[in-house]
Order: structure tokens, then sequence, then C-alpha cells
């Protein structure tokens, strides 16, 4: 190979090698993993860590209008979905009332894997 052979693959090479891009691993992290809403702590909150999107579903989930709110049967979610780390609340809706020791399951579904979180009610006496 001659010396102008030898410039070119170097120059291709380091190229390469610049222009590779590290590729950033997805990740999706829940602070807890039971949620206890009550009649007089009725709104609670807990911490989604992601760098990804990432949103929540359940049984009976209904999307509200003009928001990125969500209700599952007697719990109210906002947000229920994101693009990052975000801080959702979850409060008891107006729609439906739990009975009590009522019970849901929440999943929180990202590209990189699932998190589940139990909301409880419990009525306080």
């Amino acid at each position: 190979m001659n010396k102008n052979g030898l410039v070119i693959l170097f120059c291709l090479m380091a190229i390469s090698i610049v222009s590779c891009k590290k590729t950033e691993i997805g990740f999706l992290k829940v602070d807890v993993s039971e949620v206890i809403l009550t009649s007089s702590s009725s709104n609670q909150s807990f911490k989604v860590e992601s760098n990804e999107a990432w949103e929540i579903d359940g049984e009976n989930r209904e999307l509200l209008i003009g928001g990125n709110a969500a209700t599952f049967g007697w719990v109210l979610v906002s947000p229920f979905r994101g693009n990052s780390s975000k801080e959702v609340t979850l409060q008891l809706a107006d729609t439906e009332k739990p009975t009590n020791r009522e019970q849901i399951t929440l999943k929180i579904i990202g590209n990189s894997g699932m998190r589940t979180i139990t909301v409880r009610y419990r009525k306080e006496q």
C-alpha cells in the first residue's frame, strides 16, 4: 500500500471513530410499590424516573379531555404519561367512590420495562 493509501485509510478510521455516538441506555424507575389513599389523605404522589417515554395503564382507564390525566375507577392519575422523570399525583376521583379496603394495580410501561404500583383505599373510622 502506498503512502496516499495509508493516509486515506487513517482518515477514514479517524472519521468513523469520531462519528460514533454513545447510545444511552433507557431506564424506568418508580420510587414506591404501594400507595395508600384515605378519606383524609386523598392525594398522594410518587416519582417516575426515566429517560424515555412511559405511560400508566390499568383496568377501567378513562382519559380525561383536555389534559394529561386519566381515571382508573376510583383513582385519578395526573400525569398518566411522560417523556422523562415526573412527579405523578394520585387522588380520589369524583366519579366513583371506593369501598373500604379496595385496591387497584397501576402499570407504568416504558421501552425498558414495566413497573407496578398497588393503590389501596382505607376508610378511616
